[in-house]
Formats: C-alpha cells, sequence, structure tokens
C-alpha cells in the first residue's frame, strides 16, 4: 500500500489511490456524489462516479449481538485498513477481485469505525446467475479458477458464498474480504475450509451439488483430488447427529502419526464420535463413522493399562502395517492416523483410523453371491479365487504374514481387486515359514470348501504354494488341518 495517499481531515484518515485521489478523498471524507444502493449484505452501500466509471463505499457494520451495542465500531481493530492490505496484494497477485481505491477510518479510544471503496464490478453475484434460465458451466468453472487463484496467493476468504462471487460479461471476481487472511500459500486443510463454507452456501440456496462439481474443475483436478476430500469429510462430520453420548476416551494424534492426505479436526472430531458399531469383542471395539472405520482398544484394569503403555509397539502394529503394505502396493484401507488417550506418559487407549470400504464385502460373501447370480459357474469362480491367490502371493512377497487370513478378512468390490483389513494381526519384515503358510491355507479353504469342492480348490491351494513342493500331499494337509480345526470349533460351540 505504498503508493496510496494518506489524506485527513481532523480525527478522520484515508488511504486514498494516487490516480483517483481527489474523487476517491471526496467521496470517503465529504460524502461527495454519493447515492445509496440497495445491494445485499450488512454494511451500507454508496456508489459514487469515479474516472469515468463508478465506485462503491462500503461501511463495515458489526452483527449478532454486538450490533446493539457497538453498530459500527471494532474494538482495537482498524478493519477497514486490514482489508485494504489484503485487498491490494490480491490485485497485485493477479487474483480477480475488485481494484482497491481507498478507506476512511476513525479511532474513537480504543474502537474504530470506517468504509472501503473499490470500484464497481460489472455483473450479478453467483446466487443470481444460478437462478437464471441460461446458465453456461464455463462460467461456473470460471469461478473455480478465481477461487483457485485466491488460494494459491495465500489468502483465505472468511465468507465464501454464493452472493461474493461476481459473474460478470467477462470475468468472474471474488469480492468482500473483510476479517479474510493473507500470508503463506493455504494448507490442505484451509482450502478446504474454505470450499466447505461454499459448498453449504450452494446447498442453503438450493442451486444444486451437480454446479458446486462444475465450480470445483475450474478449481482444479488435483486439489479435488487430495484436499476436497477432506471438505466431504468435514461436511459429513458437521451434519451428522451424534448417536448417543460422546466416547469417554480423549484420543490424541501425534504429527507422525496422522496421513498427509487427512486433517486433523476431521480425525478427532471422529474419534469423538460413537458412530454404528460394525463389530466388538473383548480386545477390539470396531465402529464406522462417517467415512472413516476407528478400531479402538476395548480392554479395561490395571494390567491392560500397562500392557498399552510399556508396549506400545503391539497396539500400533495395525497402523504401521498399513503404511508399509501401502507403500508395497499390497491393497488396504488407507491409513488415516494411529490415536492413544492417556495423561502425563500413561496410555489409557489406542485407536486405529482407516478408510472405510464402501461397497466393498468379504471374499466369502462375495463368493456366495457369484454362486447365487451364475450357479454352476466353474469358470467364474475359479477367476475369482485366482484374484485372491494372486493377493495372497503378493502379500508374502512383501514380506508379511497375516496371522489370521481367513476369508472374513479379505475383502473385494467386485472380485477383480482384494483389500487386507485386521491389519493388527499382520507381521512384517518376516520370511513365510512352513508352519505359518499351513495356517493361512487351512484357513482360506475353510473360508470356501462349504460352496466349492476339490476340483476348484486345489488350483486355488497349488498357486499359493511352492512349485517345488508336492502339491498333492500338501493339498491332502490342508484339508487334514481344515476338519480338525472344524472339529475344535464345534467342540468350542457345544
Amino acid at each position: 500500500m505504498d503508493d496510496f495517499v494518506l489524506v485527513a481531515k481532523g480525527s478522520t484518515k484515508a488511504l486514498v489511490h494516487p490516480v483517483y485521489r481527489e474523487e476517491v478523498a471526496a467521496a470517503l471524507l465529504e460524502g461527495e456524489g454519493c447515492s445509496p444502493v440497495s445491494l445485499g449484505g450488512r454494511g451500507t452501500l454508496q456508489e459514487f462516479s469515479v474516472g469515468g466509471s463508478l465506485g462503491l463505499i462500503r461501511q463495515y457494520r458489526r452483527g449478532g449481538l454486538a450490533r446493539f451495542f457497538l453498530r459500527d465500531k471494532y474494538l482495537l481493530h482498524n478493519r477497514p485498513l486490514r482489508e485494504l492490505n489484503v485487498l491490494q496484494r490480491a490485485h497485485a497477485a493477479g487474483v480477480s477481485v475488485p481494484e482497491p481505491l481507498g478507506v476512511v477510518w476513525k479511532r474513537t479510544g480504543p474502537t474504530y469505525s470506517g468504509a472501503i471503496a473499490t470500484l464497481r464490478l460489472e455483473g450479478v453475484t453467483l446466487l443470481e446467475y444460478l437462478r437464471s434460465d441460461s446458465i453456461d458451466p464455463s462460467r461456473i468453472e470460471e469461478c473455480g479458477r478465481a477461487i483457485r487463484t485466491m488460494h494459491d496467493s495465500g489468502i483465505y476468504h472468511a465468507d465464501l458464498q454464493l452472493e461474493n462471487i461476481i459473474v460478470g460479461p467477462f470475468h468472474a471476481a471474488i469480492i468482500d474480504f473483510d476479517n479474510a487472511r493473507i500470508g503463506k500459500p493455504l494448507s490442505h486443510f484451509a482450502r478446504s475450509r474454505n470450499l466447505l463454507r461454499l459448498r453449504r452456501s450452494f446447498a442453503k440456496n438450493g442451486v444444486g451439488e451437480e454446479r458446486f462439481s462444475q465450480m470445483l474443475e475450474g478449481y482444479g483436478e488435483f486439489q479435488f483430488s487430495c484436499c476436497l476430500a477432506a471438505a466431504y469429510g468435514l461436511k459429513d462430520t458437521a451434519s451428522d447427529t451424534l448417536a448417543g453420548r460422546r466416547p469417554k476416551r480423549r484420543y490424541r494424534t501425534n504429527r507422525h502419526d496422522l496421513s498427509p492426505s487427512a486433517n486433523r479436526q476431521t480425525v478427532q472430531q471422529s474419534l469423538d464420535r460413537n458412530g454404528d458399531i460394525l463389530k466388538e469383542s473383548d480386545k477390539f471395539r470396531t465402529r464406522r463413522v462417517g467415512r472413516y472405520v476407528i478400531k479402538e482398544s476395548n480392554a479395561h484394569g490395571v494390567m491392560q493399562i500397562l500392557k498399552a503403555t510399556f508396549l506400545r509397539k503391539r497396539y500400533r502394529r495395525a497402523w504401521d502395517a498399513a503404511n508399509y503394505l501401502q507403500c508395497r502396493g499390497i491393497l488396504v484401507p488407507a491409513p488415516i492416523a494411529y490415536a492413544e488417550s492417556g495423561a502425563f506418559g500413561i496410555v489409557t487407549g489406542s485407536a486405529t483410523v482407516s478408510e472405510f470400504l464402501d461397497g466393498y464385502s468379504n471374499v466369502e460373501d462375495h463368493a456366495r453371491s457369484l454362486d447365487r447370480e451364475s450357479p454352476g459357474d466353474r469358470q467364474r469362480a475359479a477367476a475369482f479365487l485366482s484374484v485372491v491367490a494372486d493377493a495372497v502371493n503378493a502379500l508374502n512377497q512383501a514380506d508379511a504374514y497375516h496371522s489370521d487370513l481367513s476369508g472374513k478378512n479379505i475383502f473385494t468390490a467386485d472380485g477383480r481387486a482384494c483389500y487386507f483389513i485386521d491389519l493388527e494381526a499382520v507381521y512384517l519384515n518376516r520370511k513365510y515359514t512352513r508352519v505359518e503358510r499351513m495356517k493361512n491355507h487351512i484357513q482360506l479353504y475353510d473360508s470356501f470348501c462349504d460352496l466349492w469342492d476339490d476340483e476348484l480348490l486345489g488350483p486355488f491351494i497349488a498357486k499359493m504354494t511352492p512349485s517345488d513342493w508336492d502339491g498333492e500331499a500338501w493339498f491332502a494337509e490342508v484339508r487334514e488341518g481344515q476338519r480338525t480345526r472344524r472339529a475344535r470349533h464345534l467342540d468350542a460351540n457345544r
């Protein structure tokens, strides 16, 4: 703002654009040539002529309960000067904003009041445009590009809504930078929050999710994939009602225990909610909260607290395994965070947050659905079993051993790819021993033997068996092991 000129009249001061110094100063300090206009917003708007164009003056007004006491005064904050700073820097950075003309302010004790002047933009608000009869998607995408430029310039808009975006004949611009912040390029979380605010404005005014998606296309595919997912997650967290009381534990995530693509606030809010219980045992409680699955330790008592405190690596196993396997191309639910509860170095509980596999089912259920859809289609069944075998082989080649590799812990959506879950049972950096291989093969054979015969399951097991082994003897041992396992299970349930 070094080029702006300081003009004063008594205790009232103004910074004005040097090119339009006389016209802007007269309008701001004397109200010369100003006439009221009926546009939306809390502040009073006036219009005046400047350089053959029109300028707008917006008077700052308080909102909420404060308007009854302070009206147009702000305690210790020179709001007009701060907005002029943001607006001028945005304009200089090439962000599509109204050209700033100047500000006026008056200090009364610890309070400030004032107004800001900008060139008036031709066009209508985005809300009016979306409610019109003729809508060009390219114009909506242009709005997204304007927001992207603003974010890339390090500007966080405090009130990004439909009425603060102007669609003109040749441009799309952003207005009303009151209380905006400017600094370093925005983080993923800040971008997400800003875009989420705009998404709520779309929903509130009933102009459609499709139009918001068009705006995102203009914002950019890269940011859509890595930032906007967080915005949608925040929406789900903010809009869902809590089921029952919040969990008693207060979980905390450390910086190195949070996925780079996740935002801390969304994860924290999810940890604090009950959600839908998916599974519960003596050791673990698994619940779904929005797009996350949270698996937390379910043990209590002094011994369990001591284990959680001094054997932390054991409780982190699922988090470490998920990151290890994901880096090696093994399909697992995306790891989001690992969190602990406790105080003064004492750990009273832990939780692993991961992606919810929406639309997926375990391979046992998928196999039954295949049999219902195509009864007797052995070729399709064999192809599916081959996919499962390839996934298990890839897991083993990554030097990882899953000690509970039943069909219920392998998920698929279409039978073409398999994801591994229950990763606390995964041991890393260890070669696959004969005993471990036998245990896995027995579990997998047991998952499918009630549905398909040995003519299908023999090649399935063989594909996971080293070629230099005696395949027939191995398969016979697997079948015998499965019978023993099933008999033991039946005896335990009597």
